[in-house]
């Protein structure tokens, strides 16, 4: 955002050069009026001003005033404190000030954005201007963000024009109010009491985005996906804003708390309807009259090979080809974190897409090659979608897979082909989808059966399989000293592409704690501990290091003596590869992790975790035998073939595969 200072000057500002020229070598555009007389103030019009410097869209730039004129300062900032970045009084150079004439102003005793050179001798709350510092957010930031938020949405045409404007404000106000106690956060709450009440449903979205990811609190997770239920907003938007949704809830635990499962899927099922509607009549074709030779895989995203879930796709591909003998079609629906639909949304995400996979008919994997579709346009598209669909009626496949879940385009076929659905996450529990199978990745509970009795489902629903992995083969023998790695230390690794997200305060004090045992940490891929954290954490200064993303995983943990995971639901496929090479790896009983490692290797708490990893370092025969579970486990969880050959047969064998 590009920064303005307006300055007002009583007299010459030849005095004050200095401090305008600090602004100016600051990339502030520095507009300086001097010599103005008594006159001048008392006919004193900024906004004229401004439009005449700026133009109209005065709300591109952040707006700053300074003056020598204190009783200028505070009348301008009486009017314009929640509009405008900062105002400064310039006492660099002695002013005789009038308190008198100074006490007839009402200032709001927030120490916001009212500035001062020197010490100010008055009676209300302001801050020593340091440099050119004039970021300080405080409470009328906060109220400021809330205004020019709504007003923006109610002036929607001018939207694009400002929208950096937001963003800005956004991030200031979320790192505000989350560096607050709880105590102060739920006095701030008060603030936002009548977001929901606006009249503007995009605002209340946008607002309840922001709340829920600043918060993370139920109250603001029911007001949103109330909104949604009752909106009439376009079903495009809807499965955009549910699966921003779904995705700050993967990442962060406490968010995905605030939201209810239930009402997502209601959410899921009134987009699922509108779809179904727009597609015309879908007919289901009995078993008998579809083709035993071919299956159909839906997956919602297709990366490279190092993406876990694309790498999963495919080595059931292969199964099913290789050792079933099957002709496999493999769509990729590029629904996962569409783009389609997109609304604002405070954070938002968007999934990543290989665009040339839309111009291959098929891909080769290994020594054999799968037939493939991606749609060129964005997903979910109704048109494209029945271009699916007339495929699907025309090849006539025996089964359709869906790997992942949450696939409009895979749930409408499952109204033509039986469906089994793969869930790949979230404590492998079954996914949202419109299919006849449920394939789940643990033991089934009793809720799951409750779940499924409520979708209109038989207990033969539910299929248990492990989920099994296939690892990229290891291609390097590394030394420790070749990454920087000390060769006597006990190395703890944390591994995972999204760890700037899932390593919180609570887990940087278990690293901290270790590496106060003498144990070094490193961490394998998308992480960077900030500077303040080093600081804060100093058992980490000296027995810390990021090794960032890896090609050959397999030949860095090779180098590891532990894995140990943060509370998060993913993970899973670095855990096994860990275990591959007779790395324990511990984790918290929740998450993908936790159904995927041995039960010795499972804590109840971080303090659990603590111990289990440091008795790991201090006796060599437990870590022996730890180490000898964790390849027994690994090697199971890699027999991809016989569990993906027994479920793939337990399905068509079922009394309720039709």
């Amino acid at each position: 955002m590009k920064k303005i200072l307006l300055g007002f000057y009583k007299g010459s500002a030849e005095g004050y050069i200095s401090n305008l020229g600090k602004f100016e070598k600051d990339d502030f555009e520095v507009h300086v009026f001097d010599n103005l007389l008594e006159e001048d103030f008392k006919e004193f019009n900024l906004e004229n001003i401004l439009n005449n410097i700026l133009g109209e869209k005065i709300r591109m730039y952040s707006i700053n005033i300074i003056s020598n004129n204190g009783e200028l300062i505070l009348n301008l900032y009486n009017q314009y404190t929640l509009y405008y970045n900062s105002f400064i009084f310039d006492n660099s150079i002695f002013t005789k000030i009038n308190e008198t004439s100074i006490e007839k102003y009402k200032i709001y005793n927030y120490a916001n954005n009212l500035y001062s050179i020197k010490e100010w001798n008055t009676k209300f709350e302001y801050l020593i201007l340091k440099d050119t510092n004039v970021n300080h957010f405080g409470i009328l930031g906060v109220k400021n963000f809330i205004n020019a938020t709504e007003e923006l949405f109610e002036n929607m045409n001018e939207f694009f024009d400002y929208y950096s404007n937001i963003w800005d404000q956004s991030d200031k106000a979320n790192q505000y109010i989350t560096s607050l106690d709880e105590n102060r956060k739920e006095e701030l709450k008060e603030l936002f009491k009548n977001t929901f009440k606006s009249q503007n449903t995009l605002f209340k979205i946008y607002m309840g985005s922001f709340l829920i990811t600043t918060f993370k609190a139920k109250e603001y997770g029911d007001k949103l996906l109330e909104e949604m239920l009752k909106s009439n907003i376009d079903k495009n938007q809807k499965y955009y804003i549910m699966y921003q949704l779904i995705s700050i809830g993967f990442t962060d635990t406490e968010i995905s708390n605030s939201l209810e499962k239930y009402k997502i899927d209601k959410i899921y099922d009134s987009i699922f309807d509108e779809f179904k509607k727009s597609v015309g009549k879908l007919e289901f074709i009995p078993k008998n009259d579809r083709n035993e030779d071919v299956i159909v895989v839906f997956i919602s995203q297709l990366l490279k090979l190092e993406h876990g879930p694309t790498k999963t796709v495919l080595d059931r591909c292969y199964i099913l080809s290789k050792y079933l003998n099957k002709k496999v079609i493999l769509i990729n629906t590029k629904e996962l974190i569409t783009a389609k639909g997109d609304v604002p949304f405070f954070g938002s995400a968007k999934g990543n897409v290989v665009e040339e996979y839309s111009d291959f008919n098929n891909l080769q994997y290994k020594d054999i090659e799968i037939g493939f579709y991606q749609p060129k346009c964005l997903m979910p598209d109704e048109n494209e979608c029945i271009n699916i669909l007339n495929f699907i009626k025309k090849e006539k496949p025996y089964l359709l897979l869906n790997i992942g879940g949450s696939s409009i385009t895979a749930d409408l076929a499952a109204q033509i082909i039986t469906m089994a659905t793969i869930s790949t996450s979230g404590n492998y529990s079954i996914s949202k989808n419109k299919g006849q199978f449920f394939i789940m990745g643990r033991k089934p509970l009793e809720s799951d059966y409750e779940y499924i009795a409520n979708e209109g489902h038989t207990k033969d629903a539910i299929i248990e399989c492990p989920f099994t992995f296939e690892l990229k083969p290891q291609g390097h023998e590394y030394m420790r000293e070749e990454l920087k790695i000390p060769r006597e230390k006990f190395v703890i690794a944390v591994v995972g592409g999204r760890l700037n997200d899932e390593i919180d305060d609570e887990f940087l004090g278990v690293l901290d704690n270790l590496a106060s045992k003498d144990c070094f940490i490193v961490t394998i891929g998308n992480y960077k501990l900030s500077e303040e954290n080093r600081k804060k954490y100093l058992n980490l200064q000296k027995n810390f290091m990021e090794l960032g993303f890896q090609n050959d995983i397999l030949a860095c943990v090779e180098l590891v003596d532990l894995y140990i995971n943060p509370r998060r639901q993913g993970g899973g496929t670095s855990a096994v590869e860990c275990m591959f090479k007779g790395k324990p790896a511990l984790s918290l009983r929740h998450g993908d992790v936790s159904i995927i490692v041995d039960e010795a290797f499972i804590c109840n708490t971080y303090e659990e975790l603590i111990d289990l990893a440091t008795r790991c370092k201090e006796d060599k025969d437990f870590y022996l035998e730890m180490s000898r579970k964790a390849k027994a486990r690994a090697a199971d969880m890699m027999d991809t073939k016989k569990y993906f050959v027994n479920m793939y047969n337990d399905i068509v064998n079922s009394p309720i595969f039709k």
